[in-house]
């Protein structure tokens, strides 16, 4: 029996230094899953890393998100991308697109 692209599992690891919830890392994992989907139509993929950081204002809130996400090839090819956004969600997308964006470039 042979496997369906969709059946093949692409490791995907978060680093959650940011403290946030786990729904909150689920939802980036979930929209990385898909993009990396996308990328291993064309070129195998080896794995997946996305890294969420948080910086702080002097009293303590959260000020900035910054989302980097590293995708690594078979071939030994590697694209990486970073957004700085306020909002959560918003950096996370952000930084998919960057990712799309330079794979289509190469």
């Amino acid at each position: 029996m042979t496997k369906a692209l969709s059946d093949i599992q692409i490791p995907i690891t978060a680093s959650n230094r940011a403290g946030l919830p786990k729904a909150d890392v689920d939802f980036a994992v979930a929209l990385v899953e898909r993009c990396a989907e996308k990328l291993s139509k064309r070129s195998s993929l080896q794995r997946v890393e996305i890294t969420i950081q948080e910086t702080k204002d002097p009293v303590g809130r959260p000020d900035e998100f910054e989302i980097t996400i590293h995708a690594l090839f078979f071939s030994g090819s590697v694209l990486i991308a970073t957004s700085k956004e306020r909002d959560y969600q918003k950096a996370v997308r952000e930084a998919i697109k960057r990712i799309e964006r330079q794979y289509q470039e190469k």
